[in-house]
């Protein structure tokens, strides 16, 4: 014999009388066809250095075009528990067993079809066959009769594709077993459900590779009792409303995109993690995070319909938004982030229910609802603790029974106009139950719309409102010419500091704690340690304008009030009653000013 080799990675040492066969590895005899072998009569599929990666040369007369190779390592090689060699590998093609082969010395097994066996996209299953271990893995076959290679199976796991792009789904993972009944196979397949696992083999790691798109049509779950972790390394599409459950104390895990016009539930003891952007091409119908484990979200999430949160949600560092275009969005579950990103929570025809706390003391909450009645609705575990705050459309409406949750924002705090938000330990906004404020957030909630200028409200404690001077130009004053405060006020007690080191920038007309006041009733205030900068006209302590049969009572200001035209202490311009009232206040008055 003549021009003879042998693999030293698969076949072990040489059997004696062969000496004359020249050892070589793997990835050598699939490299280039070998010394003294015709390539008139040989053929190959060249190894391109990523081991191994190649065929082993082959006859062409049984082969009148490309075979396709299907090769891989079968668990744990080189150091399995079960021995690496003589290991029997199932492939399986729509139900049936179409080829077997054994291992080599270094747990290496090789499957070599004739072109045609295994048509191109067929979904394909390679197993480990009567082993201790359990090993599965489903290809999508490549077009133009592609090969597989570097399939590497993993103990307890479904390998779901490999290096090669493909999409597989639960129906497709059902045709490659069809009605195969063994052990040895770890999933089954029903009405497009995927179930995990099976009667004597529980433990099941589910994992797709990052160039396989898997198109969940149906739910995944596990087999009672069931272990393990289901993780998605490449895009997903839905294709119908499904729910995917990870095994007892287990995880799921999404590291690419989401989209499809259909629902998902996702439910996990040990978490959820959403590493892609979700429904950024095809919104999702609704979304809901479950489990009782800690999800992580790092991209933008939009659905047309409900968003719900019942876990603790750790956010990543970068800017995220959760949308629907139709539905509400719950937080179920706590809610922080350690950077200085801004979580945007945008339900613009719909509701924000919020039910627990959200803590970002670095970041910004930005939150839009429809402008409905109550369409923001903090709950008594609700306590927020942000560096910023913006309020960008809805209703806010948070009235406790004798308490509330903390509400902290250290930086800055903004309602745009139209936006409405109301915070009160008790009341109903009426003259016989008014709101009760007890912080700066609460107070400047009063100005935020037509309806709660109207409205009655008194302090329930004295407010140190110093935070007002990391606003973006601090307190915005109650009302103006436009939509005046025609409500009532009531600081409680005249002569306690009723709030105290408010910090309003303001260049505009009728500046001061009440920017414009018509018809309204002001009383018992005590505003000290004031710091009002304007350049404008109409600019005072406690009102900027007094106007119509608006009465000011057993109120008076100190600080410093700064403006252009028409500048009190007290008020700025008044046009009602004011009895029993003074001012302390200095400061850098121009011209027309008023002394109270």
């Amino acid at each position: 014999m003549t021009n003879t080799y042998w693999d030293s990675n698969v076949s072990g040492t040489i059997t004696a009388g062969t000496t004359s066969a020249t050892a070589v590895t793997t990835a050598q005899l699939q490299s280039a066809l070998p010394t003294g072998f015709s390539a008139g009569i040989w053929g190959i599929i060249a190894d391109d250095g990523t081991n191994p990666n190649g065929s082993y040369p082959y006859l062409l007369a049984f082969n009148s075009s490309v075979p396709r190779v299907i090769s891989g390592f079968i668990p744990n090689a080189p150091t399995s528990s079960i021995g690496l060699n003589g290991q029997t590998i199932q492939l399986a093609y729509n139900g049936s067993n179409i080829s077997t082969v054994t291992t080599g010395n270094d747990g290496f097994y090789y499957f070599q079809l004739t072109n045609g066996t295994l048509p191109d996209s067929s979904a394909f299953l390679v197993y480990l066959n009567n082993a201790t271990e359990k090993a599965n893995a489903v290809v999508s076959a490549p077009t133009s009769g592609g090969s597989v290679t570097l399939l590497d199976l993993a103990n307890n796991t479904l390998q779901v594709g490999v290096t090669n792009s493909g999409t597989l789904s639960n129906t497709l993972l059902g045709t490659a077993k069809g009605s195969l009944s063994s052990t040895d196979i770890l999933y089954s397949v029903s009405s497009g459900n995927l179930t995990l696992g099976n009667a004597t083999n529980s433990t099941v790691q589910f994992a797709t590779s990052s160039t396989t798109t898997y198109n969940i049509d149906g739910n995944i779950s596990y087999t009672s009792g069931g272990v393990g972790n289901i993780t998605f390394a490449g895009p997903i599409n839905l294709t119908a409303n499904s729910t995917v459950t990870a095994g007892s104390n287990g995880s799921n895990t999404f590291a690419s995109t989401i989209n499809g016009g259909f629902g998902l539930t996702l439910s996990a003891a040990g978490g959820n993690t959403l590493s892609g952007v979700v429904g950024g091409s095809t919104p999702l119908t609704s979304l809901t995070l479950s489990g009782g484990g800690t999800d992580s979200i790092n991209g933008n999430i939009t659905t047309s319909g409900n968003q719900v949160y019942n876990d603790v949600i750790a956010l990543g560092s970068s800017a995220i938004t959760f949308s629907s275009s139709g539905g509400n969005i719950t937080l179920g579950g706590a809610l922080s982030w350690s950077g200085s990103n801004t979580l945007a929570l945008a339900a613009s025809a719909g509701n924000i229910n919020l039910n627990s706390s959200i803590t970002a003391t670095s970041g910004t909450l930005q939150l839009t609802a429809q402008n409905a009645t109550s369409s923001i609705t903090p709950n008594s575990s609700a306590a927020i603790n942000l560096a910023n705050f913006i309020l960008s459309q809805g209703q806010w409406y948070q009235v406790g029974s004798g308490s509330l949750p903390t509400f902290a924002i250290s930086t800055h705090f903004s309602i745009v106009s139209g936006a409405q938000f109301i915070r009160a330990i008790n009341g109903a906004g009426t003259s016989l139950s008014p709101y009760q404020l007890i912080d700066i957030f609460g107070v400047q909630g009063i100005g935020s719309t037509s309806t709660t200028l109207a409205d009655y409200y008194q302090l329930n404690n004295a407010i140190n409102a110093a935070v007002t001077s990391n606003w973006t130009n601090g307190f915005v004053p109650i009302g103006s010419s436009t939509t005046p405060f025609t409500g009532t006020f009531n600081g409680q007690n005249s002569q306690i500091d009723s709030i105290s080191n408010v910090v309003i920038n303001n260049s505009g007309t009728n500046v001061g704690f009440f920017g414009y006041a018509n018809n309204a009733t002001i009383s018992n205030m005590g505003l000290t340690n004031l710091t009002i900068t304007g350049s404008g006209t109409n600019v005072g302590g406690l009102v900027g304008q007094v106007a119509g049969s608006t009465t000011l009572t057993s109120s008076y200001t100190s600080g410093s009030v700064a403006g252009n035209t028409v500048v009190g202490g007290l008020v700025g311009l008044n046009a009602g009653s004011i009895s029993n009232a003074y001012s302390t206040a200095t400061g850098i008055h121009r011209t027309a000013v008023r002394t109270d």
